[in-house]
């Protein structure tokens, strides 16, 4: 083993504190590793690489399981910043895809949630990976109560009128939905959920909401949301 910071060969076993990411927060990992004897960089060789990433696994479902009632994932999507900044037209990429212009636009703005084929079809058009389209973020409860409900203006963000009480419906019937055990009871619930979540989107998309389906968010709004909540 060659230290590609010097080209030394002298290495020592050592400890090391691996930066891995989790749940969006960095967290150091201990790990078994070699410090490079002449200059000090540390590294680690095929057996703690593997030995790390299981720790790593480990620790993420760990953390999933421990915060799933404490956080609500989103969908950051990257797409049209992406595909604009490499001026390839809507029409375009829809042709290579095979589906029309109209129907690549709502996979972009996000209004509608592609298949896994179809973002894999869309890196491969655009060059990128999946991971560079669209990532996952994790916020706390409050303040993803508070960001389904913003749109944007030309003031900042705005909160738009009714949209709260419309979610303090959908709220309450998952949580009736989840308490309940008779199939019948359940059968009237879900309609009724079909139908609150569908006067959700309606007022979302008259006013612009940054929130597309409850859990798509554009990364130009959210790096706004971002610098706006802080």
């Amino acid at each position: 083993m060659k230290c590609k910071n010097c080209g030394s060969s002298d290495f020592e076993e050592t400890w090391i504190d691996y930066p891995a990411k989790i749940y969006d927060e960095i967290e150091y990992i201990e790990t078994e590793g070699f410090e490079c004897l002449n200059c000090g960089e540390q590294v680690l060789d095929r057996r703690s690489e593997v030995g790390l990433l299981r720790k790593i696994d480990s620790l993420k479902i760990k953390h999933y399981i421990e915060n799933k009632d404490k956080f609500v994932p989103i969908i950051v999507s990257s797409l049209k910043k992406i595909r604009m900044g490499k001026e390839i037209s809507q029409k375009l990429v829809g042709q290579a895809l095979g589906i029309t212009e109209q129907r690549f636009g709502s996979i972009e703005q996000p209004l509608n949630t592609p298949t896994l084929k179809t973002v894999l079809q869309i890196a491969d058009v655009l060059g990128v990976t999946a991971d560079d389209l669209y990532k996952i973020k994790h916020l706390e409860k409050e303040e993803y109560k508070r960001l389904r409900v913003l749109r944007h203006t030309v003031n900042g963000f705005e909160e738009v009128e009714g949209l709260s009480e419309l979610y303090v419906i959908y709220d309450k019937l998952t949580i009736d939905l989840n308490n309940c055990h008779d199939k019948s009871e359940k059968k009237e619930i879900n309609i009724k959920i079909k139908k609150a979540l569908a006067d959700i989107r309606e007022v979302s998309k008259l006013n612009k909401c940054i929130l597309k389906r409850e859990h798509h968010i554009d990364v130009e709004n959210y790096e706004l949301w971002l610098k706006y909540n802080n």
